[in-house]
């Protein structure tokens, strides 16, 4: 399991890292760099395992990963269902992970209105940019409308899930 976990790290990784500079690529955001910035870092090895600007893809990390166990098992001769039971809790930590990250960098925001557990975003967060270049905020503003912080109601929904996961 040391041998299978080390793989589908380093290939949920690269899987996670790829997709997100493919989806830029296909569709860049104005607010983000250009088309061609962005391939040069897919095609540069080191940028992809370091650059933290350009985000990552749940989704890209997840099949990373997938097929990464798909093949360990394929070649080992191993059920792929009884070893996937053992990753399922960790599935559901990194992800949460992954949405603390979308929190603190202010990506994947809520909508206004978050009353009691509402947030704002300084400028030189996503959503400040974002709120910013669509013309959401008077020029002279210096923070969001407060925010759902829908990054951290699913991470807390994902901890909870691997806490009956376990359990279970």
């Amino acid at each position: 399991l040391v041998d299978l976990l080390l793989w589908i790290v380093i290939s949920s990784l690269l899987g996670a890292k790829l997709l997100a500079l493919l989806m830029a690529w296909i569709s860049p955001d104005p607010m983000t760099e250009s088309v061609t910035i962005l391939f040069g870092r897919l095609i540069s090895f080191p940028a992809v395992l370091t650059d933290a600007e350009g985000g990552l893809s749940f989704m890209g990390g997840f099949f990373g990963g997938l097929l990464a166990m798909w093949f360990f098992t394929a070649r080992r001769k191993l059920s792929m269902a009884r070893i996937s039971d053992a990753f399922v809790p960790a599935l559901a930590i990194g992800h949460a992970w992954g949405r603390l990250g979308c929190f603190l960098s202010g990506s994947c925001f809520g909508k206004a209105g978050g009353g009691v557990f509402g947030v704002t975003y300084t400028d030189g967060s996503r959503a400040f940019e974002r709120h910013q270049a669509l013309g959401l905020l008077p020029t002279p503003f210096d923070a969001t409308y407060s925010l759902h912080p829908v990054q951290l109601y699913e991470a807390l929904f994902l901890i909870l899930l691997a806490i009956v996961v376990i359990s279970w």
